[in-house]
């Protein structure tokens, strides 16, 4: 009977123990992320000469990377949601696939920079830089545009809703639709609000 109880009592103790790990081990893979991303940005930040780094796949969500030299950076499928690039130097950066949703790129410069594929919902690029940047497939949601130079940025084949252009400059030669040649029967979404520069 003995032998049974202290069975029981080592099942009971097991489970317990099972149940503890199930619970523990993915906060502390979440404590340990938090440490490394940390020890990451602390390096990006005493180099504070990142250009052509490469940090493709890195989760930057809410970083700091304001007034940063990170041209030609590769920024590609990153998790950059709520990210502060504020007058970064993000001159032909690629952020293809990432996921920059209610990030900060005011004052940035961002000419030459890939977005394509990008998630871009309620991004800000107020002031930016954005001579013929790529925006090929991007999700453009509620992003501000305001005063932002977009001179022969392309805008062809991107999902555009709810956008603020307001005195937007050189939006007249920007590119906003497929070319004639390689226009189809869909038409892009496309809804712009604001009073528009033409940038004359």
């Amino acid at each position: 009977m003995g032998d049974f109880s202290k069975m029981d009592d080592l099942v009971t103790i097991l489970k317990n123990l099972v149940l503890i790990l199930t619970f523990s081990i993915p906060i502390f893979i979440k404590i340990l992320g938090y440490f490394k991303k940390r020890s990451l940005l602390t390096r990006v930040k005493e180099r504070g000469n990142l250009q052509g780094v490469d940090l493709s796949g890195v989760n930057l969500s809410d970083v700091d990377l304001s007034t940063l030299n990170l041209k030609f950076a590769k920024l590609k499928k990153c998790n950059m949601t709520g990210a502060k690039m504020r007058e970064a130097q993000l001159q032909e950066a690629d952020f293809t696939g990432s996921n920059l949703e209610g990030a900060d790129l005011s004052k940035a410069n961002l000419v030459r920079a890939k977005f394509d594929y990008a998630n871009l919902r309620n991004a800000k690029f107020t002031d930016a830089e954005l001579h013929e940047a790529s925006f090929d497939r991007a999700i453009l949601d509620g992003t501000i545009f305001e005063n932002a130079d977009i001179w022969r940025a392309d805008f062809k084949n991107t999902h555009i809703i709810d956008v603020d252009l307001s005195r937007t400059r050189n939006l007249n030669y920007a590119y906003f639709r497929k070319k004639p040649e390689e226009e189809k029967e869909e038409e892009t979404n496309f809804s712009i609000r604001g009073e528009i520069d033409p940038g004359y």
